[in-house]
């Protein structure tokens, strides 16, 4: 995903890339695209950090391998409620950690085990 750069590629990126995360925030907050309102500008309006552990409804689609990389999976479409197949996805609480920027699921520590004493 780009956001920025000098060229008109770059540009034409960042506005496919600015498009995308618009309809991942319509699909997880449930406003319809053509919804010109105040209350959906403003819940439109979110920090990169606000992305973090989102759940919405996609279509993916498998990029073919080239002769450089391998076959990957991409994100081919976000489903948002003006679409028949969109319904609510629920969101899990961020907890403390992810909240400060960390994460919830860190390895426990490495102990030293009994029969290594």
């Amino acid at each position: 995903m780009v956001l920025s750069g000098t060229t008109d590629g770059h540009e034409e990126a960042a506005d496919i890339t600015r498009r995308r995360l618009r309809a991942i925030l319509e699909s997880v907050k449930g406003i319809k695209p053509e919804d010109v309102s105040e209350a959906a500008k403003a819940a439109r309006n979110a920090e990169y950090a606000d992305f973090d552990g989102l759940r919405f409804l996609c279509k993916l689609g498998i990029e073919p391998a080239s002769d450089r990389y391998k076959a990957k999976n991409v994100l081919a479409e976000v489903i948002t409620p003006d679409r028949k197949e969109w319904r609510a996805i629920e969101q899990q609480p961020k907890s403390a950690a992810t909240k400060k920027g960390g994460t919830d699921n860190a390895p426990a520590p490495i102990t030293k085990p009994a029969w290594a004493s």
